[in-house]
């Protein structure tokens, strides 16, 4: 039966429940697992992936703030060498820088210093530098610069001194303030990701810089930075919203003579999960929507394995209710349909053998009946049998001697059909024989012959050759084939003489011997041809006929384990086809 739409009345069963119910949970519990597992470590990954990204950014902050104080120093020299050679300062223009969000200088002041512990305002107003310490001054008289955070606040300026002649312990100092835009590439393209925030300590915990207004280097972060005082990755909490963060310490005390620097880089934990929120999302969307579509096949999977079944079940309730012939439609592709094909065959048999058990009840019945009738026209006929030897035992000649014979022998032929009708259900064993059906046909014309003759019926012979013998009672065959033919005979009544046509035939096929007995009458009628072979129906008039020889002959071919198949065309005529096993050969 095609599936057509789902349905899920089938899921009234017990067992179709027990069976979705383990589909359902053997696909929940690893979609469960396996959601749970692959959700850790998507997470543990993006968190992975974010604290490298941020640790790998943070160095090359690092290195990108070097780069910028050592283009600075190097101009620091270039002005200072245009100084020394007598150009004034106040000439010096400052050299611009450009950024993806605006332009500037990378100074902001510049102004020449005496070599003294303050300084004297120069050009525009620069912070006073404080007095220098001895490693500050050797360094300026080898030749280096200096970079100095001065004051104790958050976020000082951040200056860079350079003398002017590094042989002359006397010179002038060169002193810049270092525009903090150009010098923490706040701005730069490409610099930070706008989600990442950047803060930038000095030894001595002072912020330099931070996009985190609200961020003081307390204890809590530092004391995840103190393990490893170079890099390392720590979490904190600002206003109860976590970060995740990546510190790299900046050595710049060899070239600048200035504690190192940490830069901290950090992005907030929402941020970096944000992916997996959307994953989460998104896998949810996934494991219902698999779910579903287990439940689905599943439905179909068990719909189609319980429909069959639950339709084989209807129909054997309804062949034990009566309903004879009972059919199922099953298109399945496997078992199931080969099952209901089996099914049909099963019911196809047992409306037959009910039809068997009806005819044999029937005949029974006429068994019955019939037995007294036997019994009384038995003694008459064995009187007529015993007359006919007398009159053969006489001086009989000629024609008179062989219609003596025929009748003598169609004597003794009734004979056995009134001691057949006392037990016509049963043939016995020792009256069964090796026959050759052919020369029970040729007996059979002959027997018939002068009918023919006499009703202007032609009659065709077309019989096989070498066909096998079969195993039966020579006058049970015979009396079938007779009444085949009286019928065939009846069925040409009326026709014009000379174009009535019964046709004999015999062959083999299939390990079987087949007889057909055809005629070229008008055919039985459709709406009868169901009852022919009811005991007692007859399509002849009264008086004509008794409805008993079709039915005699389909139990005389049951004892042959024969079978007998009738076709019928009112434009052909009728054809009677009969079966028989054929004997066993011995070679």
């Amino acid at each position: 039966m095609p599936l057509g739409p789902i349905k899920t009345s089938f899921l009234k069963s017990r067992v179709a429940r027990r069976i979705f119910g383990l589909f359902v949970l053997c696909a929940l519990i690893p979609l469960l697992v396996l959601a749970g597992f692959t959700f850790l470590l998507t997470s543990d990954e993006l968190e992975t992936q974010a604290v490298r990204r941020l640790k790998q950014t943070c160095k090359a902050k690092g290195f990108e703030i070097y780069e910028h104080l050592l283009f600075l120093e190097t101009e620091m020299r270039m002005i200072g060498a245009r100084v020394d050679q007598g150009e004034p300062l106040e000439s010096i223009s400052f050299v611009p820088y450009a950024s993806d969000k605006g332009s500037g200088n990378r100074f902001l002041n510049l102004t020449l210093v005496e070599n003294k512990d303050f300084v004297n305002p120069g050009k525009g107003n620069l912070a006073a530098v404080p007095a220098l310490e001895s490693r500050e001054r050797t360094h300026l008289d080898s030749g280096g610069t200096l970079v100095l955070t001065p004051g104790e606040e958050p976020r000082p300026p951040v200056l860079m001194v350079h003398r002017i002649h590094s042989d002359d312990p006397a010179s002038l100092l060169l002193v810049a303030e270092i525009n903090p835009v150009y010098l923490w590439g706040v701005g730069s393209e490409g610099s930070l990701q706008p989600e990442v925030d950047m803060i930038i300590l000095d030894r001595g915990n002072r912020v330099l810089i931070s996009s985190l207004p609200a961020f003081q280097p307390d204890d809590r972060p530092l004391g995840h930075m103190r393990p490893s005082p170079v890099s390392g990755n720590f979490e904190f909490e600002l206003k109860g919203k976590p970060y995740i963060a990546s510190y790299w310490e900046l050595f710049i005390k060899p070239r600048f003579a200035l504690p190192s620097w940490t830069i901290i880089l950090c992005e907030s934990r929402a941020n970096v999960l944000g992916p997996v929120s959307h994953f989460k999302t998104f896998f949810l969307l996934m494991i219902l929507l698999t779910f579903w579509v287990v439940a689905l096949l599943s439905v179909i999977l068990i719909r189609k394995s319980l429909v069959p079944i639950t339709t084989l079940q209807e129909a054997t309730e309804r062949i034990a209710e009566g309903e004879e012939g009972t059919r199922v439609e099953i298109q399945s592709g496997d078992e199931f349909e080969s099952l209901g094909r089996s099914f049909n065959e099963m019911s196809r048999k047992l409306e037959e053998g009910r039809r068997l058990l009806v005819q044999s009840a029937k005949m029974g019945a006429f068994g019955q009946m019939a037995a007294g009738v036997v019994h009384e026209i038995g003694q008459p006929l064995t009187s007529l049998l015993g007359l006919a030897e007398l009159l053969l035992d006489g001086p009989v000649k000629g024609e008179e001697r062989r219609h003596l014979e025929l009748i003598q022998s169609e004597l003794g032929r009734l004979r056995e059909i009134v001691i057949r009708f006392r037990s016509f259900s049963k043939t016995p064993h020792e009256a069964q024989a090796s026959l050759a059906v052919n020369r029970v046909l040729q007996e059979t014309h002959r027997l018939l012959e002068h009918q023919f003759h006499m009703k202007g019926i032609h009659c065709i012979m077309d019989l096989g050759e070498d066909l096998p013998r079969i195993r039966g009672d020579r006058n049970g065959l015979q009396q079938v084939l007779v009444n085949l033919i009286m019928n065939a005979m009846d069925a040409l009544e009326g026709r014009e003489e000379g174009k009535g046509l019964i046709e004999i035939r015999s062959c083999e096929s299939g390990g079987r011997v087949m007889v057909s007995i055809s005629d070229n009458g008008p055919g039985i009628p459709e709406d009868i041809q169901k009852r022919i072979f009811d005991p007692f129906f007859t399509t002849k008039g009264s008086g004509e006929g008794t409805g008993l020889g079709l039915a005699i002959s389909l139990s005389i071919l049951h004892q042959h384990k024969g079978t007998i198949q009738m076709d019928s065309d009112p434009a052909t005529g009728t054809r009677f086809t009969l079966s028989i096993p054929a004997e066993a050969s011995d070679r």
